[in-house]
């Protein structure tokens, strides 16, 4: 096939049947040393996210399953499919960003299921914090509700995250621009203000209001937590063995809230790059694109690299995991030291 030159000025549009797109050699995003250093950083967080997750998973298995396990269960099998599909987003973003070769299927399906995984991670944490959030400013609760009633919870965060990121796959499609011969994938739809308005909606369930309840709930869980420790110690206790229970209880709230804790700063801090870029692309069109897709692949970069700290925060910071992880030989080989 013929190969389209830029440096061409194209009086008639060409044939793309027999001309084929080559990218600009002036861009300096196409070098083969950016793709190869992009590549080399998705195929380490792709060993260190799997690891990480391999881990998590066998500390569940072999401990008594609850509620926050269950749902820190839900939630990892979400970030693992993110970091799976992270190289078909190196694939579409970076390899080929110029041109897309992924298909019809692809293009229509990949940004639903980023924007379903994506809101899955997000309203898991949330659920998760609430329910500590609930234990805690209301300790009468039952703290070990049903197995299966946390599954249907489960089962709810997906089907709310599947019905939000629906319109993605009515919207997405394959465009041609017939000058270049180049394959475009994008939204596109009769009133450019309702996709705008769609993106807008979707940023804030997959961020902005999810962290919007955990600043609130986390704010509770503290306050009540807090309080109760200066009521202990302002009013003492003369039956030792109901203080060493009320300790124990305290002891075990403070670390379940210390761990869900560090999962919503890591997921407030690290997801923020990924969706104010997203919001900018909406509000502010002038744009360099080579420039904005650096920091898009980085923001993306930062998001994989999420998956991996939840996995060792929970890891590291639920007591019955991390006695799990103490007996096994890669703990004890490296992380014992």
């Amino acid at each position: 096939m013929e190969s389209f030159d830029y440096y061409l000025n194209i009086t008639t549009l060409p044939n793309c049947d027999t001309t084929e797109f080559v990218p600009d050699p002036r861009s300096d995003f196409f070098a083969p040393a950016s793709k190869i250093f992009y590549l080399v950083i998705y195929i380490l967080l792709f060993i260190f996210c799997v690891t990480a997750s391999s881990f998590l998973f066998y500390a569940i298995i072999v401990t008594r399953k609850t509620t926050i396990s269950i749902l820190i269960t839900n939630h990892s099998i979400a970030g693992l499919m993110i970091v799976f599909m992270s190289f078909l987003f190196y694939y579409v973003a970076v390899a080929n960003r110029a041109n897309w070769t992924a298909g019809w299927f692809v293009c229509k399906t990949e940004q639903f299921f980023q924007s379903t995984l994506l809101m899955v991670t997000s309203f898991t944490i949330v659920v998760m914090s609430c329910y500590k959030c609930k234990a805690v400013m209301n300790p009468t609760i039952e703290c070990s509700p049903k197995q299966k009633n946390a599954m249907l919870v489960c089962g709810l965060i997906w089907g709310l995250a599947i019905f939000f990121a629906l319109p993605y796959i009515f919207m997405s499609g394959l465009q041609k621009n017939w000058y270049t011969c180049q394959n475009f994938c994008s939204l596109y739809g009769s009133n450019p203000t309702f996709v705008r308005a769609y993106l807008i909606c979707v940023g804030l369930f997959e961020y902005y209001l999810p962290v919007l309840v955990l600043a609130v709930t986390h704010g509770c869980i503290w306050w009540k937590l807090n309080q109760k420790n200066n009521v202990a110690t302002n009013a003492g206790s003369h039956n030792l063995s109901a203080a060493d229970d009320e300790g124990s209880d305290e002891l075990k709230d403070k670390q379940q809230a210390k761990m869900l804790t560090a999962v919503a700063l890591t997921f407030i801090i690290l997801l923020l790059p990924w969706n104010n870029l997203n919001i900018f692309s909406l509000l502010f069109f002038h744009l360099n694109v080579d420039i904005f897709m650096h920091l898009t692949i980085i923001a993306h970069i930062l998001l994989i690299f999420s998956i991996f700290c939840y996995s060792a925060i929970y890891i590291k910071m639920a007591p019955k995991f991390n006695e799990v992880m103490k007996g096994t030989w890669f703990w004890l080989k490296f992380c014992n030291k």
